[in-house]
């Protein structure tokens, strides 16, 4: 038996799908007073999500997490307590939208 170990983070690639439920996510956001942020465009970098989104060409969105600084590093790692409530609404609004067909 052979181990191999790959030192990677593919990209996370935009699609029309991952623009649409960006963009359903954002304006889910705003009916709660929130500015969601999402990049317009691919920046490199690496991330989970792109392991997520190599064998599919369904929308996989980053940043849904609770906001705050200094996540995966040496640094203090903390969240804004405030930010938990509006993204678990996100979070649910986006579930409920998609399942029910309303995310185009």
């Amino acid at each position: 038996m052979s181990l191999t170990f790959e030192r990677r983070r593919p990209p996370l690639m935009l699609n029309q799908g991952t623009v649409a439920a960006a963009n359903h996510a954002k304006a889910i956001y705003r009916e709660i007073g929130k500015d969601l942020v999402v990049d317009e465009k691919a920046e490199g970098g690496g991330t989970d999500a792109a392991f997520a989104a190599l064998d599919t060409r369904n929308p996989v969105i980053e940043r849904f997490g609770a906001q705050g600084y200094g996540g995966h590093t040496a640094d203090d790692e903390y969240i804004l307590l405030a930010s938990i409530e509006p993204r678990m609404y996100l979070a649910t609004r986006m579930v409920m939208d998609v399942s029910q067909d309303k995310v185009k």
